[in-house]
């Protein structure tokens, strides 16, 4: 099979998310592939609005006989995965994927998590921190740590008036399963301030929404919406990277997660305020600390702002990614 064609690998639905794949999808505009194709476990509707114009095949669960198959039809020797979730680690369903792969001679990059039972990736990225010892074969190169969080380049964005009206971004994943930007969004719709809403999967009439509010479904481009918000709202997936990246004031409201090592290390740092759990929420703490954070001159807000400057150094995370796109394209 062929060196140049790489296949991308992921989960995308609206049980998975689409965070999976919008990171390949950044990771594969800095590898600059043109020759690729996708393999998507997942929902074909919710997929196909991201991935136009590219060669992609739908299963419904990992099946290696069929992705195996799939590979050899097009020459592919290369994968890049990033399918590590409750439901594909269980059983070691993703662990017998790579060993069946690795047999058939087939390179494997994964982005994976620190506790899955063991590591056999040519290469694996886990852009967390963590202490947790790793089990992994002796050929697996592993690149770990903030440093390898993929986001889109950033950019910068000035306001045309000093006195327009402050924006909040609202958006829980990219298909929100819970609805949570809309719940959110509830508590917060008579504020002062104007809002960008994305809801997702969701159906919901504009009708439940006030004239300062911009409702859409998905983002065209989720960097450009954060640079052009004073305050961003979101889950505990990689958008909060994104948010804090671009140097936003950001809450932190958790669909699932507020336990695992690698969340408690990150909330550790206060770089974002985290209200917990969406079902323990304190509707009127949510509203003082919205306009706490949204207030230019709040100590709150300078000091998260000190601590993002303090452990996310953004010319530090080029040059180490620059070296991982590297290696990526001579494996």
């Amino acid at each position: 099979m062929g060196r140049d064609i790489t296949t991308f690998i992921t989960c995308a639905s609206k049980q998975y998310g689409l965070g999976h794949l919008m990171r390949l999808k950044i990771l594969q505009k800095k590898l600059n592939k043109k020759i690729n194709s996708w393999i998507i476990i997942g929902k074909k509707s919710v997929i196909k609005r991201n991935l136009k114009n590219q060669k992609v095949f739908y299963l419904k669960k990992i099946d290696k006989k069929k992705i195996y198959s799939i590979l050899k039809k097009n020459h592919s020797s290369k994968i890049i995965i990033d399918a590590s979730h409750t439901h594909t680690l269980k059983n070691n369903k993703l662990l017998r994927l790579q060993n069946f792969l690795k047999i058939k001679k087939i390179k494997i990059i994964s982005f994976d998590l620190p506790h899955q039972k063991k590591i056999v990736a040519d290469i694996s990225i886990m852009p967390f921190s963590f202490k947790r010892k790793i089990l992994k074969d002796k050929k697996s190169k592993l690149y770990k740590g903030y440093n390898y969080i993929l986001t889109e380049d950033l950019q910068i964005f000035k306001r045309k008036k000093e006195n327009i009206k402050k924006k909040i971004l609202i958006v829980i994943g990219g298909t929100d399963p819970l609805n949570l930007s809309f719940k959110i969004y509830n508590f917060l719709k008579n504020l002062p301030y104007n809002f960008k809403v994305i809801v997702g999967e969701n159906k919901i009439k504009k009708k439940y929404f006030k004239n300062n509010t911009n409702l859409v479904k998905f983002s065209k481009n989720l960097q450009t919406d954060i640079y052009k918000s004073d305050l961003v709202i979101c889950g505990e997936g990689n958008t909060k990277y994104q948010s804090i990246l671009s140097l936003k004031p950001t809450i932190l409201i958790h669909q699932y997660d507020i336990k695992s090592e690698m969340i408690k290390d990150f909330l550790n740092k206060k770089v974002v305020y985290s209200l917990g759990l969406y079902s323990r929420i304190n509707k009127k703490k949510l509203i003082n600390v919205t306009h706490e954070l949204i207030n230019d001159n709040s100590k709150l807000k300078k000091k998260l702002l000190i601590n993002i400057k303090k452990y996310f150094n953004y010319n530090l995370m080029s040059k180490r990614q620059k070296v991982l796109i590297k290696h990526i394209n001579k494996i």
